[in-house]
């Protein structure tokens, strides 16, 4: 039987010192184009007031660093969010940007320090 267990949140996010817990995730909302940031954790996503695009980070900035995102609105079949390469890397294979329309939908994306995935 495999030992890989999925921590929520990933154990790699806190924990130092004697608590032995866990730190949680930052929680951001965002509404309009931004760029995701090293500490974002959970992304609300609000496109009711219309589509927009995020960018990611630096693949090797964040490796093996999970962002969540989220549907606050349920507005994605309507207003689409794109997620937009930082530069040059893939997202799940291609060299091209991702687009989310399913409304109260949620991803997990991550790299691999050099590539992007969503799941």
């Amino acid at each position: 039987m495999p030992n890989n267990i999925l921590l929520f949140p990933p154990a790699s996010f806190g924990g130092g010192g004697g608590g032995g817990g866990s730190t949680p995730l930052n929680v951001v909302t965002r509404s309009g184009n931004s760029s995701i940031s090293a500490t974002d954790g959970f992304i609300l996503v609000d496109t009711s007031g219309g589509a927009f695009t995020l960018t990611l980070p630096n693949p090797a900035s964040v490796t093996g660093q999970p962002f969540y995102i989220v549907d606050k609105t349920g507005f994605l079949s309507t207003n689409n969010l794109t997620l937009a390469r930082f530069a040059a890397e893939m997202i799940e294979g291609l060299a091209a940007s991702k687009v989310f329309q399913t409304s109260w939908g949620g991803w997990i994306v991550f790299s691999d320090g050099t590539d992007w995935y969503v799941f």
